[in-house]
């Protein structure tokens, strides 16, 4: 007997960026895993590195979008914004 399976198209994204800490990388991940619009997100990779005079994490994710439902925009939540002096 075979075997059918749907396949659905779903748009794939590369991300790089710094981060000031592997904590922080993992708490990025983490609200983007806990987003319902990015599916299969994982680090590529997160090595040292330096821009200017401070020591930082280069880092790659990766994520997908599937495609196989209607997303909707809701309108994001009021953030207050904070003085650090």
């Amino acid at each position: 007997p075979r075997k059918i399976t749907e396949t659905y198209p779903v748009i794939g994204i590369e991300m790089e960026g710094y981060a000031p800490s592997n904590v922080e990388i993992a708490n990025y991940i983490g609200k983007l895993a806990g987003c319902n619009l990015f599916h299969n997100v994982k680090m590529v990779y997160s090595r040292e590195d330096k821009v200017g005079n401070a020591i930082t994490r280069q880092f790659k994710l990766t994520m997908e979008v599937l495609l196989d439902r209607d997303y909707r925009m809701e309108p994001a939540e009021e953030v207050a914004h904070v003085n650090v002096n």
